[in-house]
């Protein structure tokens, strides 16, 4: 009788904890989900990659870097990436020609692809110490059957936002694709920061919010960092400053994108 009462109190405490007080479920933390951001670069902009690494240091950002056209390499480009990498950013591959992949699958077969623009760019790469484990597609261009072979090759892929394709985005925060929502996702969507794409701090602040509420990761890509923005693709070092003061007054936590996949 006692230890069938004792059974009974256990189970009763097990519901409590579980339940409210109007039996709906309530959310407990999650070990090891950090809502924060993901601060992505694409293309071969490696010279002003390195200007902002005391940037990405000082603040303890930790960026990653995905490189097309790894054969154009220069000595000095390569020594960048090794500090780059040094420093615990992540160097990951945008294909050996930034060919637009869905042009490309019209008339060649997806093992083409991973033939011509996968396998060639990941031997280069691997000729420098560098061994990827995450993938941008260029313009963000992809289907499902590619996906599929891709991710024996990668942890994770890169795409981007869809409704940035269509002109100007009002509400970031209501952009499902790209948060990353810790389950298990290994395609993602980026958010275009250029200053083309006018995505303002205070709409990157919704968009932290969002992280803080959901327990979430938002994912970010740019291209190139200058002073003074002079052309298309261009994102100004204040506002890569401002964004990660942004981030770092919640408390969020800064990922590399492959820490995603695990």
């Amino acid at each position: 009788m006692v230890q069938y009462f004792l059974k009974s109190v256990c189970l009763c405490l097990l519901t409590l904890g579980c339940l409210s007080c109007d039996n709906s479920v309530i959310e407990m933390p999650v070990p090891n989900r950090v809502p924060g951001y993901c601060l992505t670069f694409d293309d071969h902009y490696i010279t002003q990659w390195g200007s902002i690494k005391s940037l990405l240091d000082s603040n303890n950002v930790h960026a990653t870097f995905f490189i097309t056209n790894p054969s154009e390499l220069s000595i000095e480009e390569i020594k960048i990436l090794d500090e780059l990498q040094k420093s615990g950013n992540e160097i990951g591959c945008h294909s050996l020609r930034h060919l637009n992949a869905i042009e490309y699958l019209k008339n060649h077969s997806v093992q083409e692809y991973i033939d011509a623009e996968i396998m060639p760019a990941l031997k280069i790469f691997s000729n420098y110490g560098i061994y990827p484990t995450s993938f941008a597609f260029p313009q963000g261009l992809t289907a499902d059957s590619l996906n599929a072979v891709m991710l024996t090759h990668f942890k994770i892929l890169r795409t981007v936002a869809e409704q940035q394709r269509y002109g100007f985005v009002d509400k970031v925060d209501t952009i499902e694709s790209i948060f990353y929502k810790f389950a298990g996702e290994r395609v993602i969507a980026g958010l275009g920061i250029d200053k083309n794409f006018n995505i303002s701090i205070e709409q990157i602040r919704g968009a932290f919010n969002r992280t803080m509420n959901k327990n979430e990761i938002v994912i970010f890509y740019a291209h190139c960092p200058v002073e003074k923005v002079t052309a298309a693709y261009q994102t100004e070092k204040n506002y890569l400053r401002e964004l990660i003061k942004a981030a770092k007054s919640l408390g969020l936590k800064s990922y590399k994108l492959s820490d995603l996949a695990n």
